[in-house]
């Protein structure tokens, strides 16, 4: 039986005979409904292993890589898959092949580009995106007559595009580019540069009232650590990018002039956003009370030896996540991650009646006719118009 409600509940059955703890049980639970929606959206409940590859190959979330999405997805569909084919399930399955496995035709051509861009000065994240991208065309091409890489043609390209869904064209389309001026290819270049796959308008869900109080509560409660309280209300109230809270130092607090201050990782624009009460008693504490001795320069630390920086900003995820299931909060559709508390707060602030400049300002966003943009907010109006965090000052005031 294929159908994917009686395979979600069989799988979970499975697990929890496998003596999983529920916080797990919970995490594939919201993975395996967030499937059925998925082929939903494909008119069908029934489950198949294209269907599932398919689903497990979106693993874009606004544009950028999301590695809990490549991994949560790819457990799950792995498990599913196994059994389709066996009609049992079991734990101990070969991993996903990783990207960069000599497991196509085009491998050294792979290898070739993956060297290239990886000397080149650019994010990690834009490195692993383009090397990515490029594996999954090599991979497709591998899968077709082409005996040489000399010889690919625009129908290729433009074959290879159409079995990418609208969502991950732009991406697909930036490792092309990318690749096909590694190999000068320009002739290629010139033919898709005209290609423009529009960025999807979203309606982008935010919290309500009702929902805002809930978090209030636990924030207020000893259920999360400070820790996790101080990261989550630097995406709440200040609306900044997971990955510029887990590289925040030390040293970017100044507590004399009640501001953060950095370099954007996105943009590479300095920053200067207010330090509300609510976010300085946070970090006051978690630094002076909570924080591990360490001779790391960042702020936020692992709870475990030996007190490193966060891995990365899929920590800020899992601590957003946490906060919104004790809060009680439904998904409804909606990703909870600290781009969601971004939008979150845009969406306060303009009711607020603050305005588009200086929102967008407060989000690093550039103005598109000006380059190498300072970024820096009214502070006193931000002040003023940020999210109402009262309830969640700590007794005392420690820090005003």
């Amino acid at each position: 039986m294929n159908n994917i409600i009686f395979l979600s509940q069989e799988l979970l059955t499975f697990l929890r005979k496998s003596h999983y703890k529920e916080s797990t049980l919970a995490k594939y639970e919201r993975e395996l409904k967030v499937l059925q929606r998925f082929c939903e959206t494909h008119g069908t409940r029934d489950y198949t292993i294209e269907l599932g590859n398919k689903y497990a190959e979106d693993i874009y979330i606004d544009g950028h890589f999301s590695a809990h999405r490549y991994f949560d997805r790819g457990r799950v569909t792995r498990l599913l898959n196994f059994y389709l084919d066996n009609g049992y399930f079991e734990l101990v399955i070969k991993q996903r092949m990783k990207f960069d496995d000599p497991q196509i035709r085009f491998q050294n051509e792979y290898n070739n580009y993956k060297s290239y861009i990886y000397q080149k000065d650019l994010r990690n994240s834009t490195k692993h995106n383009y090397s990515y991208d490029v594996y999954m065309f090599l991979n497709y091409l591998s899968k077709t007559d082409l005996d040489h890489i000399d010889n690919l043609s625009i129908e290729l390209i433009y074959s290879y595009l159409s079995t990418i869904n609208v969502d991950s064209q732009r991406h697909a389309l930036c490792g092309l580019r990318s690749y096909l001026q590694f190999i000068n290819r320009i002739d290629l270049l010139q033919r898709i540069k005209g290609i423009r796959s529009p960025r999807t308008k979203k309606i982008i869900s935010v919290l309500s009232d009702d929902e805002n109080m809930r978090i209030q509560n636990v924030l207020n409660s000893d259920k999360v650590t400070i820790r996790d309280k101080a990261i989550f209300l630097l995406g709440y109230v200040l609306g900044m990018r997971a990955c510029d809270i887990v590289t925040l130092k030390l040293t970017d607090i100044n507590w004399e002039n009640d501001c953060i201050q950095f370099i954007q990782s996105k943009t590479g624009n300095a920053v200067k956003l207010p330090l509300c009460t609510d976010i300085g008693n946070a970090l006051f504490l978690y630094i002076t009370l909570e924080r591990e001795k360490s001779d790391c320069d960042n702020i936020f630390i692992s709870h475990y030896p030996p007190y490193n920086s966060l891995v990365d900003h899929s920590a800020c995820y899992q601590v957003v996540r946490k906060i919104m299931n004790l809060a009680d909060i439904p998904m409804d559709n909606r990703f909870f991650g600290v781009h969601f508390l971004r939008h979150n707060t845009a969406s306060s602030l303009v009711r607020s009646g603050v305005s588009l400049g200086t929102i967008s300002a407060i989000l690093g966003h550039s103005d598109p006719n000006s380059t190498n943009v300072y970024i820096s907010t009214d502070s006193e109006k931000l002040k003023e118009c940020v999210l109402s965090m009262k309830e969640i000052g700590m007794d005392g005031e420690l820090y005003e």
